[in-house]
């Protein structure tokens, strides 16, 4: 069993991969499109289901189920994977506020202002189309849940989940065109000194 200090605060990429393959066995390949599927913005990196599935079973928190001589092969969690995984869901921990936003914002000098204003347009640019593409997967999902003939537990969560992801990145696109123009009054009032 894992110390307390050693389950993580963020949802990392291998806590997202044991997480998938407790929730339902899975071969490397098949994690690895779920990861993207269900985390899009978290943009882990591509190697995170083969190097944390081959990770998860060194210690013991996933399993080989299908084994043969040709991939793919599939695993299931093992005991102590589903309790790291239930841990994790359920460990309380006050959110921690390390937003690169902020650190730009703390560290910029005076001449960097102007590229700092680029910077958060481009942010500003990129959040905006995240929210657009997430927006979209809520609205095809929220048709999908209206189809089911009964209340569906699973499509109700991811539901919860896509319509939070939409107010995030709708308060992120809100939060960079602040900061833009609260930047570019600054440097407009220096230019004028």
């Amino acid at each position: 069993m894992p110390a307390e200090k050693e389950i993580p605060k963020n949802i990392t990429p291998q806590i997202a991969v044991l997480s998938l393959v407790v929730q339902e066995p899975d071969t490397v390949a098949g994690v690895s499109r779920r990861l993207k599927e269900q985390f899009p913005a978290a943009r882990f990196p591509e190697s995170s289901a083969h190097n944390n599935m081959r990770s998860l079973a060194a210690t013991g928190h996933i399993r080989l189920v299908e084994e043969g001589t040709e991939p793919p092969f599939s695993y299931e969690a093992t005991v102590a994977g589903d309790e790291l995984s239930r841990k994790w869901i359920w460990r309380s921990t006050p959110p921690m506020m390390r937003d690169p936003l902020q650190g730009k914002l703390a560290f910029v000098g005076y001449e960097q202002i102007a590229a700092l204003i680029w910077l958060v347009r481009e942010e500003e640019r990129a959040f905006a189309i995240d929210y657009d593409q997430v927006q979209s997967r809520w609205l095809k999902h929220k048709r999908f849940r209206d189809d089911l003939a009964g209340i569906d537990w699973h499509a109700e969560l991811q539901a919860i989940k896509l319509k939070d992801e939409v107010d995030l990145f709708g308060v992120m696109v809100m939060r960079r065109k602040k900061v833009r123009r609260e930047l570019e009054e600054l440097l407009l009032r220096l230019s004028e000194d």
